[in-house]
C-alpha cells in the first residue's frame, strides 16, 4: 500500500464511522428511519475512496504531499454534504443523488487536474536543474563574450541559449560539440562569418530542443 494511501484510510475511515454514527443520533433523536439511505452513504464513501487511492499512489513526496491533502479536503466535502442532506431531509430525494455525483465528480477532476499541473512543475524543476551544470556556464559563457564583443549575432545565441529548455544532462556528444563551436567564436573577428557561425549554432540549439 502507498505511503499517502495508507495515511488517508484511517482518516477515511473515522469520517465514514463518524457519518454512521451521526445517522444513529438523528434516528434516536427525530424518532425516523434512516436505514435507507445507509446504502448510498456507502457506496458515496466507497467512490471517494477509490477516487482518492486512484491519485494517492506517488512515491515522490513533493506531488504525494499535496494530493494526500486535496483529498482530505475532498472527504470532508463529502462529509459535510452527506450530513447536510439528511438535516435536510432530502436524502430520499434525486437530490441527494445529483448532489453527491456533482460532489465526487467535481473532487475527481480537481484531483486529476493538480496531479497534471504538479507533475508538469516537478518536470519543469528537473529540467531547470539539470541545466544548472552545463547549459548555465555555457550561456554565461556566451554572456561574457557578448559584452566583451557587443556583437548583436552574438546577443542572439544567449538569447537562444537563456530559453533553451531541453534537458541535456546526459546527452556529451550535444554538450561537446556546443562547448567546441561556442569557443571558436572567440577567434573570429569577420562579422559575416561570426554571424554565419552563430546561426549555425542556433539551428544546433533549435535541432536538440525538438527531438
Amino acid at each position: 500500500m502507498k505511503k499517502g494511501f495508507a495515511r488517508y484510510l484511517p482518516i477515511w475511515l473515522i469520517m465514514f464511522a463518524a457519518t454512521l454514527i451521526i445517522f444513529n443520533i438523528i434516528q434516536t433523536e427525530l424518532n425516523i428511519s434512516l436505514k435507507p439511505i445507509y446504502y448510498p452513504v456507502i457506496i458515496v464513501f466507497a467512490l471517494e475512496l477509490i477516487i482518492a487511492s486512484y491519485v494517492l499512489n506517488y512515491k515522490t513526496k513533493d506531488i504525494s504531499q499535496p494530493l494526500f491533502i486535496y483529498s482530505l479536503i475532498g472527504l470532508a466535502i463529502v462529509f459535510i454534504i452527506n450530513n447536510l442532506l439528511i438535516f435536510l431531509g432530502v436524502y430520499e430525494s434525486w437530490i441527494y443523488t445529483i448532489a453527491n455525483v456533482i460532489t465526487l465528480s467535481l473532487h475527481y477532476i480537481f484531483l486529476l487536474t493538480m496531479n497534471a499541473s504538479l507533475s508538469a512543475n516537478k518536470e519543469r524543476d528537473e529540467n531547470i536543474k539539470n541545466k544548472t551544470d552545463f547549459m548555465l556556464n555555457t550561456t554565461n559563457k556566451v554572456k561574457s563574450l557578448y559584452d566583451i564583443t557587443k556583437n548583436e549575432d552574438i546577443y542572439r545565441l544567449y538569447e537562444s541559449l537563456k530559453y533553451s529548455n531541453k534537458d541535456i544532462k546526459n546527452n556529451v556528444e550535444y554538450q561537446k560539440q556546443l562547448e567546441n563551436y561556442i569557443d571558436s567564436l572567440r577567434n573570429i573577428k569577420d562579422g559575416k562569418t561570426i554571424k554565419n557561425k552563430v546561426d549555425e549554432i542556433i539551428d544546433l540549439i533549435k535541432n536538440n530542443n525538438y527531438k
